[in-house]
């Protein structure tokens, strides 16, 4: 039996929460995430993704090896870190701190940012507003 269409709308919902702030709520299980920005998304998740190369060893969140990774050509690294941008920043709607490799990805709501820290040293800020 397929779910309703407001069953549907209920999974996938875009709220304006004022004119600055958007939040996407994905309900999972029942678990709902989200986070709030006010940039365009697509300009967030390029600035993620340019940061997230910075991180070596990214591919192992990705569980691939060392081989696979470079098997791939630049264009797929690129697809793969987008993808790997995508997925953390709504994963961070729900659990504010994730490891990547060996740095730590944090998402700020009071202060609408995304931070990377690798040990104790700030390697990369990503603003949401």
């Amino acid at each position: 039996m397929l779910p309703s269409r407001g069953c549907m709308e209920l999974f996938f919902r875009v709220k304006m929460l004022n004119k600055r702030f958007q939040t996407i709520s994905i309900l999972e299980g029942l678990m709902v995430m989200g986070v709030k920005f006010g940039r365009e998304y697509p300009d967030i998740i390029n600035d993620f993704t340019d940061a997230l190369h910075s991180i070596d060893e990214c591919y192992s969140f990705l569980e691939m090896t060392p081989e696979e990774w470079n098997g791939l050509g630049r264009e797929e690294q690129q697809e793969c870190i987008k993808t790997l941008a995508d997925d953390l920043f709504y994963g961070l709607g729900s659990d504010p701190k994730m490891l990547v490799g060996t740095c730590t990805i944090s998402h700020d709501k009071d202060k609408h940012v995304i931070v990377i820290y690798h040990k104790e040293k700030l390697i990369s800020v990503i603003y949401l507003v």
